[in-house]
């Protein structure tokens, strides 16, 4: 029985003809129908081991496994498979009275799973022997049990899938589906597990179906446009009674499970179908093994088909299946709103009544009914779906980039009229299955505070990728489609996402999310760290177009990507990310929904009450935008770092005052007010200039301690810091703060400087002022005995004076100011009015105040100014009034006194240059601001420059000089200069002098000849010095006199002829000045044999000076041969030379012996003991009379009145032929 059950009328191969012979299939047919008519007609409700105990002991079981076996050979067939197909599923129909619960349970998904192998002619046969035989008979068997048996209940999706995915025809799916939904409730989510789990093909079916007998899950306002699959009903079955008249009219409404009466009824195996006629004949005596059986679903009512509803809310959510609701609707599902479901099938009605078996809906995910089970599959489902518009993408992508290599075109147009769209019809599908998603999203996925994080996260994070995937699909029919979902549905539904959960919104767009937010697009591959940072910021970048990024997701976001750039995206695959980033941050277009100053928020906060630690990582991060070439605004730039530096100083200050409060200090409770007038400030003002942005953060650092500035201190510059460890980063973060204004300079660069006066230029500096007066943390490391080895915050301070330097550059002229030209008039170029800031001492100040002898006025500030201050209030200078600039100057002159790094001052000396030689400050102060020119003049600026002209660092003395050389042609500047050559060169310590030698020779050295011969201070106050140079050729001391005439030898032959220039200058302005100067040329003259000191055209130009003089002297009317007679100059006055004017210009000025010139003879002559002999006998000078010399007798010391100083001579000094005198 087991190998000859069935009929076999075609060719078998050789290996099997053996076993199949050819068999009688009436013998076959008349030995089942014999073993069905045998059974028992009265067996009642048996349970399945009882009606098998009354049929013939056969392999009933044996039976069945080989004919599961015989399913793996159709395929192999050459012919016959159509009819041995049939043979099998006809032979297990009649097999199934004979088969146990586990079996029938099994039978279903092993009978489909044959769609994947059998050929599609046999597919037709599959789904009705499953749909009319195998399922009904697998669910009730012959004993019309309740429930379904849990492996077709589990195996239902599987089912759907393979039904879905091997075959195409859409009456096969609804006819499987309508079968499972008569018998199994909840086939809904059996649905969803196909469409989230299941591959692309059955996606497009299932969800058709989906929405086809589920239309309430459609949201309001949709439009379905689908251009794949399309709703079919397929044909009812008709009665299958052998004595129904006309049976194929009539379709049947009942079926027979009885296995003697199929065979009775129908000649057939169970079950049998019946028609309303045929059922009523034996509905009397067997009615109990009946089933309804339902017409097919031909329209899917989105209302409810309750006549008489009277809800008002008619939308259909339920479907019944039962035939006490069918059978008043045309026998077909009938279709209830919410309420007339409840009116329907509450336990309450009808205790007693047939359990109706209905469809309800997918819950939301957020209600009740949904469980944990339904939450997970509606979740993936619309991953799911939301996926396919990713996948697509790629393929276009793999497209593109297969043409690119391939040399064809890769436009749009070129892409979307080839091969792509046309190869297959599911592109389109597959584009549009996300609009599917974006409803399943819409209509259950509704997000409120109750929604598990979980999902709530993988819903967003596929949310957002599918932005990212849509966002360069094809603009036509479809994409259009597409795209009107995205603000009629998707940026609505987010917008209450960030609402109600605005922690998950953040989470999922930080680069890296929790676990179970990674979901879609690269998260999905295997691509590594600096990809998965681009990719991400190119999805944030999709959804800024939609508004989805606002302001404070903005702020949360930004800073994790900026660190995460920073720290994991090594530096040569920076630049992949200059595109996206160039576009989030373009400040011209500004595509974020709020504006610039908001758009940097997240950066500008942490500058406002924070440390530098803080301010650190921000300038990192706006170190990554600069290095990609990236805008921000200046002003903005200005105004965050203006806040850090404030911040850094105000914290700085309340370290100290805590410090204070603690050790019991009280006076360190309070400001003070330094004595120095340049650092007198308001208490009120923060930030030296006002900020033009607010920035939407506060810092929540706030100390009731207000004062803004720290305690200035000493002064010399040093302040002590209490909390060095906090403020170890300052330093850093004000290099940073420099180096990006630097590079923001450059990128905004249109070619046009600035300028000082500007006003972004005015606040750049205002910040580097305030960067060199801000504490700057550490500690120096290095030994003072090995000066090569510089540590950390040596090197760290040199870079920070050398980024202030090149600031300054980029904003001032790049030519130099030239030095003060003369005027036709000496007494606009030699003498000034006496200035109302009192520089040095007077009166009884004189003994308390004034320097000792041989030591550098210079360096004692603070007495001189307390005089000041002390005796004439009205003439102190306001530090707060001052310009920006020389707030700047007076900082670096401040804190040149901290520094003896020769690298450190050098930069120094540069941000002087520039401020001073390019940006013409000091010259404009003349008339700006004279009593601030004429302090720092006096305190700081000319002795500052003094000290660092040494031969050591030539770097240092090639900036200093030009600097000293502008101070001196400035008010006040050649008298400062001569009181301090002065107390150098008469000082009786000889190291002071030996330093004076060298100062004076390395200042010679980088001399511009051309510049200082054309400025008559300039030539006054050098003569001067290298008077005093030569003097110290022949000083007592051995040391000072060696070093003296080596250093002579090193003066270049240009110098010292513009040198000589200077002391003719002084011979013809000074008379009394005159014996001196000839006996230094003279000595001169020997020293330097090759260098023409007495030349023939000095006595000439001198004789001639001479000749000038006398003429114009009231008393000389007697007759001399002069070279040229005044007589000659008064009648030929139209036809004399300019040259010719000058000289008798500087003839009359000569005669005048003006008292406010000062005279070199004084410093030249010294005290007895620092000299040598006398060169020139002392008689030479006795011959000049005593009226004479009280007329031409030295100006008094700047400052000083006539009366205070006393006549040259009337000390009984004497005065000999070499300029030397003795008190």
């Amino acid at each position: 029985m087991t190998m000859c059950l069935f009929p076999v009328p075609f060719p078998l191969t050789p290996s099997l003809r053996p076993q199949v012979s050819s068999i009688n299939p009436t013998v076959t047919r008349s030995l089942l129908y014999s073993v069905l008519r045998d059974a028992p007609s009265e067996r009642g409700q048996q349970s399945r081991d009882a009606q098998l105990s009354d049929y013939p002991s056969l392999d009933y079981q044996g039976l069945y496994v080989t004919l599961v076996t015989l399913l793996d050979l159709v395929p192999l067939l050459q012919h016959g498979q159509h009819d041995l197909g049939q043979s099998i599923f006809y032979t297990t129909t009649c097999l199934l009275p004979f088969l146990n619960d586990d079996i029938l349970s099994t039978l279903p998904y092993t009978m489909i799973s044959t769609l994947a192998t059998f050929p599609p002619f046999l597919h037709k046969d599959i789904i009705e022997y499953l749909s009319t035989s195998f399922l009904p008979m697998a669910i009730l068997g012959s004993s019309k049990r309740e429930g379904v048996p849990a492996h077709v209940n589990l195996s239902a999706s599987s089912m759907l899938m393979i039904a879905m995915q091997y075959t195409s025809n859409p009456v096969y799916h609804c006819q499987l589906l309508e079968c499972l939904m008569k018998y199994k409730q909840e086939v809904w989510k059996d649905l969803l597990y196909v469409i989230a789990y299941g591959p692309s093909q059955v996606k497009p079916p299932a969800v058709q179906m989906l929405f086809h007998y589920w239309p309430n899950l459609k949201p309001p306002g949709a439009i379905s446009e689908y251009r794949g699959l399309q709703y079919t009903a397929w044909n009812p079955i008709h009665c299958q009674h052998i004595e129904c008249h006309n049976a194929i009219n009539k379709p049947a409404v009942k079926m027979c499970i009885d296995p003697s009466l199929s065979v009775a009824l129908g000649d057939k195996p169970p079950p049998l179908y019946l028609c309303e006629e045929c059922s009523q004949r034996i509905a009397g005596d067997h009615s109990e093994w009946l089933i309804d059986v339902l017409l097919p679903q031909a329209e899917i009512s989105a209302i409810c088909q309750k006549k008489n509803c009277s809800s008002h809310v008619r939308r259909a959510v339920v479907t019944c299946f039962s035939a006490g609701c069918c059978g008043r609707h045309g026998n077909r599902p009938v279709r209830y709103c919410k309420r007339c479901h409840s009116n329907h099938h509450s336990s309450e009605v009808g205790a007693a009544a047939e359990t109706h078996l209905y469809q309800t809906s997918p819950p939301p995910i957020n209600t009740r009914e949904c469980g944990a089970e339904e939450l997970v599959c509606t979740v993936e489902a619309v991953i799911s779906l939301l996926k396919e518009a990713e996948f697509h993408a790629e393929q276009r992508e793999h497209e593109l980039n297969r043409r690119r290599q391939m040399g064809l075109s890769s436009s749009h147009h070129s892409l979307d009229n080839t091969d792509f769209d046309n190869k297959d019809d599911d592109k389109h599908d597959q584009r549009l299955l996300s609009q599917f998603g974006i409803w399943f999203l819409v209509s259950l996925c509704t997000p409120s505070e109750n929604t598990p994080t979980e999902s709530l996260a993988r819903l967003v994070s596929m949310v957002f990728q599918w932005f990212h995937s849509t966002a360069y699909m094809v603009d036509d029919e479809v994409g259009s489609l597409v795209e009107k979902l995205k603000p009629q549905f998707v940026t609505k539904w987010l917008k209450t996402v960030c609402d109600v959960r605005f922690d998950v919104m953040v989470m999922c767009l930080l680069p890296k999310p929790m676990e179970f937010a990674r979901v879609g697009g690269y998260w999905d591959k295997s691509c590594s760290a600096v990809t998965q940072l681009k990719e991400g910021l190119n999805r944030i970048l999709c959804l800024i177009p939609y508004n989805v990024i606002n302001q404070p997701v903005w702020e949360c976001i930004m800073p994790e990507w900026l660190e995460a750039i920073r720290t994991e995206v090594p530096d040569n695959q920076l630049k992949e990310f200059r595109e996206v980033l160039s576009k989030m941050f373009d400040t011209e277009l500004c595509p974020l929904p709020f504006s610039m100053e908001e758009m940097f928020g997240f950066i500008s906060c942490r500058f406002t009450g924070y440390p530098s630690s803080v301010q650190e990582q921000a300038l990192l991060w706006l170190h990554v935008l600069s290095e990609l070439d990236i805008v921000v605004p200046l002003q903005l730039l200005i105004s965050m770092f203006s806040d850090g530096v404030n911040s850094v100083k105000e914290l700085a200050n309340q370290r100290k005052v805590r410090v204070g409060e603690l050790a019991g200090n009280l006076a360190a409770r309070r400001v003070s007010v330094a004595s120095d007038p340049g650092r007198r400030v308001q208490h009120n003002m923060l930030s030296p200039f006002p900020s033009p942005f607010q920035s939407p953060f506060r810092s929540p650092i706030r100390s009731p301690f207000h004062s803004p500035f720290k305690n200035f201190g000493h002064p010399s510059g040093k302040t002590i810091d209490f909390d060095c460890e906090e403020d170890e980063m300052n330093l850093n973060c004000f290099i940073l703060m420099f180096d990006l204004i630097l590079k923001q300079m450059e990128l905004q660069d249109d070619g046009v400087t600035l300028g000082l006066e500007n006003s972004i230029s005015k606040d750049i500096i205002s910040i580097i002022n305030n960067v060199f007066q801000a504490p700057w943390g550490g500690s120096h490391t290095c030994q003072k005995d090995e000066k090569a080895v510089e540590c950390g915050l040596c090197q760290s301070s040199i870079l920070c004076y050398q980024l202030g330097f090149e600031l300054l550059e980029q904003l001032a002229p790049k030519e130099e100011i030239r030095l003060v030209e003369p005027t036709d008039n000496l007494e606009d170029s030699l003498l000034y009015t006496r200035p109302e800031f009192i520089i040095g001492t007077e009166g009884e100040e004189e003994d308390k105040s004034a320097p000792k002898h041989g030591q550098n006025p210079g360096n004692h500030t603070e007495s001189t100014e307390n005089a000041v201050i002390k005796n004439d209030t009205e003439r102190k200078f306001c530090y707060q009034q001052l310009p920006v600039t020389l707030k700047l100057i007076y900082t670096i002159l401040q804190e040149m006194s901290r520094f003896e790094e020769p690298d450190i001052l050098f930069n120094m000396l540069n941000c002087l240059k520039i401020l001073c030689l390019h940006g013409e400050c000091l010259y404009i102060a003349r008339k700006d601001h004279p009593q601030f020119l004429a302090y720092i003049q006096d305190h700081m600026l000319i002795a500052s420059l003094w000290g660092v002209v040494k031969s050591e660092f030539s770097q240092l003395s090639s900036l200093a000089v030009p600097l000293l050389l502008h101070a001196l042609s400035l008010p006040h500047g050649a008298d400062i200069f001569w009181t301090i050559i002065n107390s150098n060169f008469n000082s009786k310590d000889w190291k002071m002098r030996f330093e004076a030698v060298e100062k004076v020779a390395v200042l010679c050295r980088f001399l511009d000849i051309h510049s200082v011969t054309k400025n008559h201070l300039l030539k006054y106050s050098l003569a001067h010095a290298f008077c005093c140079f030569l003097t110290a050729v022949e000083d007592v001391n051995p040391a000072v006199a060696t070093r003296a005439g080596l250093l002579l030898d090193t003066i270049k032959r240009p110098a010292l002829q513009g040198l000589c220039l200077c002391l003719d200058f002084q011979f013809d302005t000074v008379v009394k000045d005159r014996p001196t100067i000839l006996s230094k040329l003279l000595l001169l003259h020997f020293l330097k044999a090759d260098i023409p000191a007495l030349s023939w055209e000095f006595f000439v130009n001198r004789f001639e000076t001479l000749s000038l003089e006398a003429q114009l002297h009231l008393d000389c009317n007697k007759e001399f041969p002069f070279p040229t007679t005044i007589t000659a100059v008064r009648t030929n006055v139209a036809n004399l030379s300019d040259a010719a004017m000058w000289k008798i210009k500087r003839a009359r000025f000569a005669r005048n012996r003006q008292k406010s010139v000062r005279s070199l003879r004084d410093s030249v002559k010294g005290p007895v003991e620092s000299k040598r002999a006398l060169s020139l006998p002392e008689t030479l000078t006795t011959k000049i009379p005593v009226s004479l010399t009280r007329h031409e007798q030295s100006a008094p010391a700047l400052g000083g009145t006539p009366e205070q100083t006393p006549g040259a001579f009337d000390n009984g000094e004497c005065f000999d032929g070499t300029g030397k005198g003795r008190h």
